[in-house]
């Protein structure tokens, strides 16, 4: 469970649920697979030593280049604004692509962020 939590980055309940499905089917080994509650909280804490902590703050955010540049080294983070707590992440390929788009879609992720 603690080494797949760390490396699988699917949702947690979704690793469970696929673990506990595969050991149901023998009844011996069964019996040891731990409850729910107990895995999630192994799970999530192996996950704490892999991945950082999310800041208390946006304030606190600090991102690294790894965090705005992709794989193939390129320029990721276009703009932070630091009074308005303001991302924008995109390639210069990806903005000429938009450039070239009659119609454009957007989405916010408010709801995430921390206060």
């Amino acid at each position: 469970l603690k080494r797949l939590a760390a490396e699988d980055p699917r949702p947690v309940s979704e690793i469970y649920d696929e673990l506990a499905s595969n050991i149901t089917t023998n009844l011996d080994t069964a019996a040891y697979f731990p409850s729910c509650d107990q895995a999630r909280n192994t799970m999530y804490y192996s996950r704490t030593k892999r991945y950082p902590r999310l800041p208390a703050r946006r304030q606190d955010r600090g991102l690294t280049a790894e965090q705005t540049t992709t794989k193939s080294g390129a320029q990721f983070l276009m703009y932070d604004s630091p009074t308005n707590d303001i991302l924008i992440f995109a390639t210069k390929a990806g903005v000429r692509l938009l450039a070239q788009s009659n119609c454009w879609c957007g989405d916010e992720t408010i709801n995430i962020v921390p206060s």
